[in-house]
């Protein structure tokens, strides 16, 4: 009897840390990464005595997210079209300071103002980062980060079949130019079964089978996505 009872302590154990601890883990650790993020992209607009140190001593995640509010609050602020500043401001932002903006589900444009000397094709420049919170989340459970997926140093032969799978469907749902009706058209388990399906059915040869399959798939999201496809499509 003794020996069930604590078998059955070890397996309600497991059960809640994978069902319940983990998850959280991974959540606060993706929190910890936007708030790093976030902290340096509006470190130049703070005083440099007001500079707060971003570590591993806080004093707990309360403290956290309400720092993050209120970093994520100037970021919104930065973002409306009412803020006379906005655009000498979002000038001197890099781009991946100008991706903290899309955490935030707005979208950020700045106007660039070209001169005679430039040439025609001068216009305006409209910069936009497509990740979301959401998307680094289903990421992070593949065990991938975005800046790897959208570069070219993403490396299919570093996936096993699984991962292969999964990050096809993270494209295909993803994709610049078709995610708005693939999100609400289609649906992510019969996707995941076509993707499944479709990897079963390449034959075993050096080339032509699922890991190119895959890479095509990923040269295409990246294509994609420098060529900004959600906007003319």
């Amino acid at each position: 009897v003794i020996v069930l009872m604590c078998g059955a302590c070890l397996l309600l154990n497991y059960s809640a840390s994978e069902l319940a601890v983990r998850p959280l883990e991974r959540m606060l650790t993706s929190i910890k990464r936007s708030a790093k993020a976030i902290f340096s992209s509006v470190a130049a607009l703070e005083p440099e005595g007001d500079e707060e140190d971003f570590g591993e001593d806080m004093d707990g995640e309360v403290a956290l997210l309400e720092r993050v509010v209120r970093k994520i609050a100037t970021l919104a602020e930065l973002s409306s079209k009412k803020n006379p500043f906005d655009e000498a401001v979002m000038t001197d932002m890099k781009s991946e300071e100008l991706g903290v903006l899309a955490l935030t589900a707005v979208q950020t444009t700045r106007r660039v103002n070209q001169t005679d000397n430039v040439g025609a094709d001068a216009g305006d420049e409209t910069i936009r980062n497509e990740v979301t919170v959401t998307m680094q989340w289903q990421l992070e459970e593949i065990g991938l980060a975005y800046e790897v997926v959208n570069s070219w140093e993403f490396n299919i032969l570093d996936l096993n079949d699984k991962k292969q799978e999964q990050i096809s469907a993270w494209l295909l749902m993803n994709n610049p130019g078709s995610c708005a009706y693939t999100e609400h058209n289609v649906d992510i388990q019969k996707l995941r079964a076509f993707i499944s399906l479709v990897s079963k059915g390449y034959l075993a040869n050096p080339y032509h089978n699922f890991m190119h399959a895959v890479d095509v798939t990923h040269t295409v999201f990246r294509y994609m996505t420098l060529m900004q496809a959600d906007k003319i499509m």
